[in-house]
């Protein structure tokens, strides 16, 4: 099978789930043009131990990948049959995203039956990548509605350019994955997150939480109440990243929303970027945000069964994976627009 590594998004998103449905499905595939309309085109350190981390697993045998390439071969039906718990330990070079690592290994973990532990060291919070919290504040609660158990535990802070940090993640999986329907949010329960601010920032954050629960008790209103808000606030000692997670609980889902500083960005700035995705999020009237709607197309697509989701506008992380899974799996995910949100729903492969 040859895949497009340009198309749509264009970026490691492809390359992450071609060799993560390759190896659990056992077939060979070409992957050309990588990354080709990016700035610095071809692989790249973190896709390289997206790859032979996924290789190590399966025992496929990966020679002569390296930096920059355009092209790779990824012979996924020379993997052997894995029915065993998986523990393992990946390294990073510097402050390389661990959560891309367990993002490309998530969909090997929730297909093999069993109880399996994952350790990843690099980069705990970047740019343009999910976040420990993340992963268990949003994405496990709705994988266990699939029948999927998971726990991701931030062992040690990781930012860039050092790295340094340390994730732990824990998958119990069952021998077949649930179909989800998650339409309907229900009833407001509150407001949760946290602020982390780094060295230095005891002070502001002090404020900054004020002003945050002040914010969302004036913007994010249910039949004109407030909601309870019980965001949380503390400083790291690696550095002086900040990083936010905001999320709205409901009785059937989580909205989040999940920023990263931005180089020399403010503090304020950083948070007035959280609180906005945040607002967008909640108006649109879905169960699932732009980040949770992508990460749970391959769970559904591997599920056995039809599987809904309700969100708001489809990002193109999202139309590629449409345009993906299709190409490797052969499902078709359909979207039907419902005034302000919209229904993704496709039946499952497995």
């Amino acid at each position: 099978m040859e895949i497009d590594g340009s198309q749509l998004e264009g970026g490691g998103q492809i390359i992450r789930t071609c060799c993560s449905i390759a190896s659990i499905k056992h077939f060979d595939i070409m992957i050309h043009s990588i990354r080709k309309n990016r700035p610095k085109p071809g692989l790249a350190d973190q896709h390289i131990v997206c790859i032979k981390s996924i290789g190590e697993i399966f025992g496929i045998p990966l020679e002569n990948i390296r930096l920059k390439q355009l092209e790779l071969l990824f012979e996924g039906s020379k993997g052997k049959n894995v029915k065993e718990p998986i523990v393992k330990t990946f390294k990073m070079k510097g402050a390389g995203s661990c959560c891309l690592v367990l993002q490309s290994l998530l969909p090997i973990l929730i297909s093999i039956e069993g109880s399996h532990q994952i350790s990843i060291h690099g980069g705990t919070h970047a740019l343009w990548a999910p976040t420990p919290e993340f992963y268990n504040d949003i994405l496990s609660p709705t994988l266990k509605l699939m029948g999927i158990t998971l726990n991701v535990q931030l062992k040690k802070y990781g930012f860039f350019p050092k790295g340094g940090g340390e994730i732990e993640c824990l998958v119990q999986s069952p021998s077949s994955i649930q179909p989800i329907k998650l339409i309907e949010r229900g009833n407001g329960i509150k407001i949760s997150g946290q602020i982390v601010g780094g060295k230095g920032d005891d002070e502001e954050i002090i404020s900054i939480l004020q002003f945050v629960k002040k914010e969302c008790r004036k913007n994010i209103r249910i039949n004109g109440e407030p909601l309870v808000c019980e965001v949380d606030g503390m400083c790291h000692s690696n550095g002086k990243t900040k990083y936010v997670e905001l999320y709205i609980e409901f009785e059937h889902c989580r909205i989040s929303s999940c920023c990263v500083q931005e180089n020399n960005e403010t503090f304020k700035n950083l948070i007035t970027r959280t609180l906005n995705k945040l607002y967008e999020e909640f108006e649109h009237g879905g169960c699932c945000d732009e980040y949770l709607q992508d990460q749970l197309l391959i769970p559904m697509a591997l599920a056995n069964g039809h599987s809904m989701i309700s969100c708001g506008k489809i990002s193109l992380h999202s139309e590629t994976m449409f345009v993906l899974l299709k190409q490797l799996l052969g499902i078709t995910f359909n979207v039907i627009p419902q005034g302000s949100y919209n229904i993704i729903e496709c039946s499952g492969s497995k």
